[in-house]
């Protein structure tokens, strides 16, 4: 949902964290992303024992591509309502 009324990339809202939500301006704060690292071309070529490439990668926090991308994003009440009965569920 965040996405969908937002337009934030799919890295942005991974990253997101509830102390980058502010429900009572209603906004989002968006100043990092998801990223996902391949480790090293040795280890993602070897084969499992049935031929298949053996992925080998990690998740990380990382900060935005440019500096523009470091914004904050307002939202309606739609994605408001929703995000507190997550955030109400969660604690």
């Amino acid at each position: 949902m965040i996405g969908y009324y937002t337009g934030l990339r799919i890295g942005e809202v991974f990253a997101l964290t509830w102390e980058d939500i502010d429900f009572e301006k209603k906004t989002i704060s968006v100043n990092k992303i998801v990223v996902k690292r391949n480790m090293a071309e040795e280890i993602r070529s070897l084969k499992k024992t049935n031929n298949e490439p053996l992925e080998r990668s990690s998740w990380y926090f990382d900060t935005p591509k440019t500096g523009n991308s470091v914004r904050t994003i307002k939202f309606g009440d739609t994605l408001c309502a929703a995000l507190k009965k997550v955030r109400k569920a969660s604690a």
